[in-house]
This record gives C-alpha cells, sequence and structure tokens, in this order.
C-alpha cells in the first residue's frame, strides 16, 4: 500500500507540473497570437521566460495568502465582477436592442 501511495504522489506532482507549464506555454501563445494580429514581432525566449517569471510570482503570492482566503473572498468578488460585466449589460443593452427590433 505504501508504494502506490508514493507512486500516486509522484503521478500527481508529474501532473501539477504538466499543467502549469501547459498553461504557462497558453499564456505566451495568446501573447503571441496578439502581437502578430498587430503585425508586430512575437515575443523573443527572454521574453517568453519573462512571462513565466512574472506568473509564477503572482502564484507564489497567490500561495502565501492561503486558498481558503482567496477561495472565501475570492468567488465572492468573481460574482460581482461577473455582474457587472456580463449581466448588467445584457439587461440594459440586450433589452433596448430587443425592444429597438420588436414586431
Amino acid at each position: 500500500m505504501e508504494h502506490l501511495a508514493i507512486a500516486f504522489t509522484i503521478m500527481l506532482l508529474g501532473t501539477l507540473i504538466e499543467t502549469g507549464a501547459g498553461l504557462l506555454q497558453g499564456i505566451n501563445e495568446r501573447i503571441d497570437g496578439q502581437l502578430s494580429d498587430r503585425q508586430r514581432k512575437p515575443l523573443s525566449k527572454w521574453g517568453h521566460t519573462a512571462v513565466a517569471i512574472l506568473f509564477l510570482s503572482a502564484a507564489s503570492l497567490h500561495a502565501a495568502v492561503g486558498i481558503i482566503d482567496l477561495v472565501a473572498k475570492g468567488y465572492g468578488t468573481m460574482a460581482w465582477v461577473f455582474f457587472v460585466i456580463y449581466f448588467i449589460p445584457l439587461v440594459t443593452v440586450g433589452i433596448w436592442k430587443l425592444n429597438r427590433h420588436a414586431f
């Protein structure tokens, strides 16, 4: 049983590392895509490294706060941001557009 727990821990750690690396790669690709859309050069290797360091630093700062505090405060804040960005425009602009094109 002990060997199975060690193997599971190693596999879980590997999965977390792979997910984090994929996320950082996705962020760099997204930045390069935006730069390409604006007819600019993609980031250099040092630029990609700087982006990775920036996001890893931000993640470390968030980890210092603690997951319980992040969830307790973060989900409430995200709900309000969602409300302001999506719901209010949907209700105001959406209803205005529906009334403008009413049958």
